[in-house]
């Protein structure tokens, strides 16, 4: 998975079903990402809110803002010809973020284009990650090692 910097802010691009594997998100924890760009084909409301449910999980996992963008309409593809979808932004649930909402979510679409503007202020970010006194699983970086016994 490739990083990018743009406009002072880091970038990655998780694509589709890849959102819905935690493990991608522990690969990506301390890597300081700042944007986690989503782009996303589903037949069924249910992948919708697969990829945005986990979507949202990720933002609060890895202190970063996500923006989910769903292919819809048709397309002539032998794998999803029927898509359904909508644009969502997730940001971190902490303090910084408290003004703000904390995600935007478009209407469901079978069809056409859907535009969604979002502002990013990478000072809420810095704050964020600065502040140690609330619960921010992002700022976790050495994680317990556990086993799992079979009973």
């Amino acid at each position: 998975m490739r990083l990018w910097e743009f406009a002072g802010l880091r970038f990655a691009v998780v694509i589709c079903l890849d959102i819905e594997i935690p493990e991608i998100s522990v690969r990506l924890r301390g890597a300081g990402v700042d944007v986690m760009l989503v782009p996303s084909a589903t037949e069924t409301i249910l992948g919708v809110e697969r990829v945005d449910r986990c979507a949202s999980a990720r933002a609060v996992e890895l202190g970063c803002i996500v923006g989910v963008s769903h292919l819809t309409g048709k397309a002539a593809s032998e794998l999803i010809d029927e898509n359904v979808g909508r644009t969502a932004v997730y940001f971190p649930s902490q303090a910084a973020f408290r003004a703000e909402p904390r995600w935007v979510e478009g209407d469901i679409a079978t069809s056409g284009v859907q535009k969604q503007r979002v502002v990013i202020d990478p000072r809420a970010l810095e704050v964020m990650r600065r502040m140690r006194q609330e619960t921010n699983p992002s700022l976790l970086s050495d994680l317990p090692r556990f086993e799992i016994v079979q009973a």
